[in-house]
């Protein structure tokens, strides 16, 4: 129980309007109205200006406004953004960084709804904060001018990294021996490249060099091919490694060779490739020396290998042993075309092939 005179002051300081009453619901009308005397920041209005300092005493309204002659700002002249938004949207009208990214491709949807650098944006200067950046990405990576907008929506942080941290980033890669379209190549198709610092992107690199006994060419070679292979970190690649090592029993130069045919193996979820590798090992009796030749296969779903391997069983061709007349190699299993699938391995329309799936 609250004393009478704390219950005294709680009730004071509740009757000057200053608090909430939580019996009460929010009236956004209220809110808005220019009349109410509630102590609330209106949404989405600025507070009125106040002359009461001589700015204007010596104004000549009849005469145009100019730094010697102030006029009242009139927001029905000149409209002003909201005061605060729950998208971008609201600010694209009066926003020129906004409007200048939209013209260069930007969208800013996606950027709007999965990340939460809008509050960045808006407060971003084209000349100063975006441009400069803009000029860089392009000389310095090789970035061309028409795929600026696709790659800014894929990497929105790109506008909040610093200048001198982005120029050491890619220092670092021509002192690794990249060349200038290499490196726009790592640049575009990793685009987090750009954002990660010099001394992480070292030391992922440095894992995969002593981890697979690479030579400095074959690590050149390895980031060309799929620079995002060290996107996610050393530990999911540590997670494949020990179960292709561990598990299934390939050795240290066999795991070189699948690497770097297929780097995308190591992106691959670890349950995925589990399900693909027993099924092709143990159903389908697919060799090591096989996987080895197409390591494609791994990354391929169960789901897809049940499929066609059930229905090469239907024609009686499934022979995926290379002595056996009518053999068919791995890399033709997994053809990401249903209708090479079907005319080569199959030797049928591929509307057969259809027709299966539909009854499968």
């Amino acid at each position: 129980m609250l004393s009478r005179d704390v219950a005294d002051l709680v009730n004071e300081i509740a009757s000057t309007g200053l608090v909430r009453d939580k019996t009460l619901k929010t009236d956004l009308s209220e809110m808005d109205s220019e009349d109410s005397d509630v102590a609330v920041r209106p949404v989405n209005r600025f507070r009125k200006i106040v002359y009461s300092e001589g700015e204007l005493h010596n104004s000549d309204l009849s005469q145009p406004a100019s730094p010697e002659n102030p006029h009242p700002f009139d927001p029905s002249v000149h409209p002003l953004p909201p005061t605060h938004a729950r998208s971008l949207a609201a600010y694209v009208n009066y926003l020129p960084t906004l409007q200048n990214l939209v013209d260069l491709g930007v969208n800013l949807l996606e950027i709007d709804t999965t990340t939460v650098l809008g509050r960045h944006l808006v407060r971003m200067d084209w000349d100063k904060d975006v441009m400069p950046k803009l000029q860089w990405l392009r000389n310095e990576v090789g970035v061309k001018p028409q795929e600026m907008g696709a790659y800014l929506t894929r990497n929105p942080f790109f506008l909040i990294q610093d200048v001198h941290d982005l120029q050491t980033r890619v220092n670092y890669l021509q002192t690794k021996l990249f060349n200038k379209k290499q490196i726009t190549k790592i640049c575009t198709e990793n685009r987090y490249w750009l954002n990660t610092d010099v001394k992480l992107t070292d030391s992922r690199l440095g894992w995969l060099q002593n981890q697979f006994e690479l030579q400095g060419k074959e690590v050149r070679a390895l980031i060309i091919k799929e620079p995002r292979v060290i996107q996610f970190g050393i530990g999911p690649l540590q997670r494949v490694t020990m179960m292709v090592n561990k598990e299934w029993g390939f050795s240290n130069y066999q795991m070189k060779l699948m690497l770097m045919r297929d780097p995308r193996i190591w992106m691959t979820d670890n349950e995925n490739l589990s399900k693909s590798y027993n099924y092709l090992v143990n159903d389908m009796k697919i060799t090591h020396a096989q996987l080895l030749k197409c390591p494609l296969a791994l990354r391929v779903l169960r789901t897809t290998h049940r499929v066609r391997h059930a229905f090469l069983q239907r024609l009686k061709r499934d022979q995926f042993v290379e002595s056996v007349p009518d053999y068919i190699p791995l890399s033709l299993f997994v053809h990401e075309s249903d209708k090479v699938f079907a005319e080569k391995a199959g030797r049928c329309e591929l509307q057969v092939y259809n027709e299966f799936l539909k009854r499968f």
